[in-house]
């Protein structure tokens, strides 16, 4: 393993901020939402189900934080809506989740996994399975150490070009809607 330098109090400041707004379920749906399109906090409402003033107090915290952004203005009505973008993604990396307390990560998992199951079951209600090329998949493994750090580094480096593909896409279409919406879910767990 390669020594790494300290990294300034700064930048750690930058990743409990993070870490910390990240934190919250509705904060990680929020970002999520965000990295599809530019939103307004009426518009996140609206999206979630949830009262305006509720996400107007998370929206207000990822900004503060730094995970989100605002990129425009505009006349709506009579009021002014703030349209914003992030600038994180909408999870944390290893060593923060690591950072967080174990409750905060239980109810994130929970909150995660209550997310995903809700979505298979209405892709699966409806036609989100029928495709030849949908993956769906069990597989328990048996690791040694050095076998699990090789998982875990070829699931995170899944997830990030799974995220490069996405922008990739999001530059073709230009604005214009996806041909393709889908949900990529990746579990990996310690098992009894």
């Amino acid at each position: 393993m390669s020594a790494t330098r300290p990294r300034p109090a700064t930048s750690r400041r930058l990743d409990e901020d993070v870490a910390r707004a990240l934190a919250h379920p509705l904060r990680q749906r929020i970002l999520m939402l965000l990295e599809r399109e530019v939103q307004t906090p009426l518009d996140l409402a609206r999206a979630m189900g949830e009262p305006l003033n509720k996400i107007g107090y998370h929206v207000h915290a990822l900004r503060e934080a730094g995970c989100i952004e605002l990129v425009r203005t505009e006349h709506r009505r009579g009021a002014i809506a703030h349209f914003y973008r992030p600038t994180s993604r909408a999870f944390l990396n290893d060593e923060q989740w690591s950072s967080l307390p174990i409750g905060i990560r239980h109810r994130l998992v929970t909150q995660t996994l209550s997310d995903v199951m809700s979505d298979a079951r209405e892709a699966a209600e409806g036609e989100g399975f029928d495709a030849g090329d949908v993956h769906v998949s069990r597989t328990e493994l048996s690791l040694d150490d050095e076998g699990y750090a090789e998982i875990v580094e070829l699931l995170s480096s899944t997830l990030d070009r799974a995220l490069e593909i996405q922008a990739e896409s999001l530059a073709r279409l230009s604005g214009a809607p996806a041909s393709q919406r889908t949900l990529l879910g990746l579990l990996h767990f310690h098992r009894s």
